[in-house]
């Protein structure tokens, strides 16, 4: 339906203005209000779909991993810099998941 009523538009919009103005107001469009909005929606949607699916403590220790990830992440796409407290912050998410995981694996020696 959208893909169809394109055409229409465009062709009115294009007796208007030039084509360039036409794709920078499109384009703008498109990145200022659909794709964070689909961006935001699916990945939400992906998250509920997973946790649904998911044991509550798996979840849980699954979302607490997120800034570590993030950090991670930072570092190695965009060369961000990570200082000490960084590292112990993301020390203590790890071993506490750890933790968590090997106290409550039954097939892990130790662990309940």
């Amino acid at each position: 339906m959208f893909w169809g009523t394109s055409f229409a538009i465009a062709k009115e919009a294009l007796a208007a203005t030039s084509p360039a103005n036409f794709l920078f107001i499109r384009f703008s469009l498109a990145c200022l209000i659909l794709l964070p909005v689909a961006c935001t929606i699916l990945a939400y949607l992906g998250q509920t779909w997973a946790q649904a699916r998911t044991a509550t403590t798996r979840t849980a220790i699954i979302l607490s991993m997120e800034p570590v990830f993030a950090a991670l992440f930072a570092w190695w796409w965009i060369d961000e810099r990570i200082g000490l407290w960084g590292w112990l912050g993301a020390a203590l998410i790890l071993s506490g998941v750890i933790a968590a995981e090997l106290k409550s694996n039954p097939d892990v020696p130790g662990g309940r």
